[in-house]
C-alpha cells in the first residue's frame, strides 16, 4: 500500500525536529559546561592541587591509622609536622633570605647599568639599547612625580587586595587538604557509585595507580628539591654571586616542573653572574647542566621508581598547555594530572585492544626510514 506524500512529509518532518531538540540540546549543554569551566578554571586548579597533596599525605596517614591513630590525629600531626619544619627552616635562613632579596631589588639599576656596558664591548654601540637603558632626564622626572606617586598609590592598593585574596584562597585550599586527608572514603565511595557497574575495577585500579604517581612525584621531588637547593646556595656562594640562598630557594621549587624547571633556576643567576662577574657564567651553567642531569637522569628516577614512567615530551607538553592556562600552579599540577590521564589511557584504552604481534619489530621497521645500500 502507498504512503501519500504529505503523510511522508509530516514523518519526516518529526523525524528531523525529534533529531533537532536533542542535538540543539547538547551543543547548548557543551557551550554551557565549557563557559562554566573557564570561569571556575582556577577553583578546578585549586582543587586539584589539594587532591594531589591529600593523596601523597594519605599514605602516612593511613601508617597511622593502622596503628590505631585517628586519622584526624595523624592529619593534624603532620599539618603540624610541616609548619614546625617550615617555620625552623624559616628561623634559620629566614633573615638572610629577605636581606638578600632586599639586596638584590636594590642592585637592579646597576645589573641592568652593567649588562648594557658589556653588551656594547661585544657587539658593539646599539643607540636603541641605549636609548631603553638611558636614565630619564631629570625635567621630566619632575614632571611625572605626580602620576607616579598616584600609580604608586595605586599598585600598593591592588598589591594588598590580591595578598587578601591569596590568602584567603591558601586557608581554602588548606582547609580542603585537611579535611580529605581527615575523610577520603567519602569521595571514593561516591566515585565507585558514579561509575558505570563494569567499569568500578578499572576505576579502582586507576585511582590506585595515581595514588602511587603523587606519593612518588611528591616526596621524590622534596628530596631532590632539597638537595639542589643546597648545593645551589654553596656553589654560588663560594664563587660570590649575590643572593645565593634566593637561587637555592629557585631551584628547590622549579624542580617540581620538569625539564622546564633546569632553565628557569639556571637563567636568573646566570644573568646576574653577566653583570657581576661574566668569568663565572661558563662554571655556573656547567654546575647546573652537571646537576641536572645526575640528579634528574638518575637520582630522581631511581627514588620514584616505575610510578612515574612518563615519556619527557608527553610531561613537557602537560607543563607548557597547563602552564600557560594556569600560570605556576598550572605548571606544578601538570605532572600529577599526566600521570593521571596516562593510568586513564592505559586501563581504559592500551588494555582493551588486542596486542600488537611482533611490536617491537615493526617500531624498528618505523624508525628505518630508509637504508643505506
Amino acid at each position: 500500500m502507498a504512503i501519500d506524500e504529505p503523510t511522508r512529509t509530516d514523518a519526516t518532518h518529526r523525524a528531523f525536529g525529534g533529531a533537532l531538540v536533542p542535538s540543539l540540546l547538547l551543543v547548548a549543554s557543551v557551550i554551557a559546561l565549557a563557559w562554566f569551566a573557564t570561569t571556575v578554571s582556577l577553583v578546578l586548579v585549586l582543587t586539584f592541587s589539594a587532591v594531589v597533596i591529600a593523596t601523597a599525605l594519605n599514605g602516612p596517614v593511613s601508617w597511622m591509622e593502622q596503628r590505631r591513630v585517628p586519622r584526624v590525629a595523624g592529619t593534624l600531626g603532620i599539618v603540624l609536622a610541616a609548619f614546625l619544619v617550615a617555620t625552623g627552616v624559616g628561623v634559620l635562613v629566614g633573615t638572610t633570605l629577605v636581606e638578600q632579596v632586599a639586596s638584590l631589588v636594590e642592585d637592579v639599576p646597576e645589573y641592568i647599568d652593567s649588562i648594557e656596558d658589556r653588551s656594547d664591548e661585544v657587539f658593539g654601540e646599539y643607540p636603541a639599547l641605549d636609548d631603553a637603558f638611558e636614565p630619564v632626564r631629570e625635567d621630566s622626572a619632575t614632571r611625572q612625580v605626580g602620576p607616579a606617586v598616584q600609580e604608586l598609590v595605586t599598585r600598593i592598593g591592588r598589591a594588598s587586595l590580591g595578598a587578601a585574596t591569596l590568602a584567603v584562597a591558601f586557608i581554602t585550599w588548606l582547609t580542603m587538604v585537611v579535611y580529605l586527608c581527615i575523610e577520603p572514603r567519602s569521595p571514593l565511595r561516591m566515585l565507585l557509585c558514579v561509575s558505570p557497574v563494569d567499569e568500578r575495577d578499572s576505576v579502582e585500579r586507576v585511582v590506585v595507580r595515581f595514588s602511587g604517581v603523587v606519593r612518588s612525584w611528591l616526596w621524590a621531588n622534596v628530596a631532590v628539591g632539597a638537595t639542589e637547593a643546597v648545593a645551589v646556595a654553596l656553589f654560588l656562594s663560594w664563587i660570590d654571586i649575590p643572593a645565593a640562598l634566593v637561587w637555592g630557594l629557585l631551584a628547590f621549587f622549579a624542580v617540581f616542573i620538569p625539564k622546564i624547571g633546569a632553565f628557569i633556576m639556571a637563567t636568573p643567576p646566570i644573568i646576574v653572574a653577566v653583570a657581576v662577574d661574566p668569568s663565572d657564567v661558563i662554571w655556573i651553567a656547567i654546575f647546573y647542566v652537571v646537576m641536572t642531569e645526575i640528579m634528574s637522569d638518575v637520582v630522581l628516577p631511581r627514588i620514584q621508581g616505575e610510578a612515574m614512567d612518563l615519556h619527557p615530551v608527553f610531561l613537557v607538553v602537560f607543563v607548557l598547555v597547563f602552564g600557560s592556562s594556569f600560570g605556576l600552579l598550572g605548571a606544578v599540577v601538570a605532572t600529577p594530572l599526566a600521570g593521571l590521564v596516562a593510568a586513564a589511557w592505559d586501563e581504559f584504552v592500551v588494555s582493551r585492544r588486542p596486542a600488537v604481534e611482533n611490536l617491537d619489530a615493526r617500531v624498528e621497521r618505523m624508525l628505518v626510514t630508509s637504508r643505506v645500500e
